[in-house]
């Protein structure tokens, strides 16, 4: 247990974005749970902003230089009904703008920073709505967009004026309506319609305020990132020769340079554009294999900041400098008490399975972490939840514990339906076809008994959720 322990006080940091001041707001853990921390720059002091008994782990600063000022997210106990609050730096207790007991969430400021745009279920404690309050005016959320149609309405960006808002209407992974709402009229217009049903992971208007960039899967296997003008017929891929899925972007404030990440077989690659050369710009190799998110750019549009994470390194938060291509670390997350040497990366390997495609045995993409002791080796089996989502070589130090420490080999598949892979993929175990994802685990048995490595009469399958 005591070994154990050491594995699982490694400590990761996500970056938040930028304050106005060019200060890079964090959620790490220093105590029990993840706190707001501000770091000044790289590698410097993490200074503590909240200090509650429940984890924060989304927050945002008021893009009002006037202001210093940031609005968090916190529930009461795990129970998800996370409630909206605001706080000035420097003072001791927030105000509360939700009401306190309904769920809320997906905070986005104002580019004057005076308002933030939310979603709450208040109205009625089922229904997912957007609320607009204002924190300095001391007044209530007003209702902007009204849901009540089964949906979860996240809002996404402010037009450059703050007379709009672009929402995303949210189904399922496979299903996603893009608004465009004006806020003094009410009224409210689809972006980039279609017959089909779609996938939108997010969207970000275009500073000029004449279209939207969107990632979506309108067209395609994959998601890809795309640019709808709002007045025109003008539609652009922009990821076209990608052919993974787009899985979060960013623009800065001046319009000047868009990132975006895409996912890569579970393995991220961060994508830098000049907007205004029209070029893409090669941001320097990251130390690992990993994933990339958190994407946000500083006021001037100068920096771009993201948290990035391998298999053996906690996730920290990251800044490139545009202007130099210099990347630097800002945080140096500690991996507890543990020889980081001794951190396992997982190969990328695939095992047929008991059906076709295309005239072949299909292929099922797995992950093996493997002890470094002579095998045969007894077996994990780790599933993912969703079942639309994608076992990814993050950090994972209960599995590094498993492998380091008790001698096993942990394979991981990403069985049909796993997201990651394409639409066609995604689909595979839909309603009835579900029963063929648990056939690919027994067809992974039967890989397992023909390598060598593998002590297959000692397999544990463990999953949470679907898994």
């Amino acid at each position: 247990s005591e070994k154990l322990d050491a594995y699982l006080n490694a400590r990761q940091a996500t970056p938040l974005g930028f304050s106005p001041k060019g200060q890079l707001l964090i959620s790490t853990r220093f105590g029990d749970v993840d706190q707001l921390h501000l770091v000044e720059r790289p590698g410097g002091e993490r200074r503590q902003l909240t200090f509650q008994r429940e984890p924060i782990t989304q927050g945002a600063f008021s893009p009002d230089p006037g202001r210093s000022a940031y609005v968090y997210l916190k529930d009461v106990g795990g129970n998800e009904n996370a409630q909206l609050y605001y706080q000035h730096l420097g003072e001791p207790l927030p105000k509360l703008l939700s009401d306190g007991k309904s769920l809320n969430g997906g905070p986005v400021w104002s580019n004057a920073g005076r308002e933030v745009a939310f979603f709450s279920t208040a109205r009625d404690g089922v229904s997912y709505d957007i609320d607009v309050v204002e924190p300095e005016a001391g007044s209530l959320p007003r209702l902007a967009v009204t849901g009540g149609d089964g949906a979860i309405w996240y809002p996404l960006d402010w037009s450059p004026d703050d007379r709009k808002l672009l929402v995303l209407k949210y189904l399922s992974i496979s299903e996603a309506y893009l608004y465009v709402v004006d806020l003094y009229s009410g009224q409210k217009r689809e972006v980039d319609p279609t017959p089909a049903k779609v996938g939108i992971v997010g969207a970000r208007f275009s500073r000029d305020g004449q279209g939207v960039y969107l990632i979506s899967n309108r067209d395609g296997e994959f998601a890809q990132l795309r640019y709808a003008n709002l007045f025109t017929a003008e539609k652009t891929v922009i990821s076209g020769a990608i052919s993974w899925d787009i899985e979060e972007l960013a623009i800065s404030r001046d319009g000047h340079y868009l990132a975006y990440v895409s996912n890569e077989g579970g393995v991220d690659k961060l994508t830098l554009l000049d907007l205004r050369a029209h070029q893409d710009l090669i941001p320097p190799r990251l130390a690992a294999a990993g994933i990339i998110d958190s994407l946000s750019f500083d006021a001037e549009g100068n920096r771009l900041a993201f948290g990035f994470a391998a298999a053996n390194r906690p996730r920290d938060a990251y800044v490139l400098d545009i202007a130099s291509n210099h990347l630097e670390a800002w945080t140096h997350s500690e991996a507890g008490a543990v020889d980081t040497a001794k951190l396992v990366t997982p190969r990328l390997t695939h095992f047929p399975t008991f059906d076709r495609v295309d005239g072949r045995q299909r292929e099922i993409p797995l992950y093996t972490y493997e002890p470094t002791t002579p095998g045969p080796h007894p077996v994990l089996i780790a599933l993912h939840g969703g079942p639309e989502s994608q076992f990814r070589p993050g950090f994972d130090p209960w599995l590094q514990f498993v492998v380091n420490e008790l001698g096993f080999a942990v394979v991981a598949p990403n069985v049909r339906g796993s997201s990651g892979y394409g639409k066609s993929y995604l689909a595979l175990d839909n309603g009835k076809l579900r029963e063929d994802a648990v056939k690919d685990i027994g067809a992974l048995l039967v890989w397992l008994r023909l390598q060598s490595a593998y002590d297959a009469k000692h397999v544990v399958v463990s999953g949470a959720s679907y898994g």
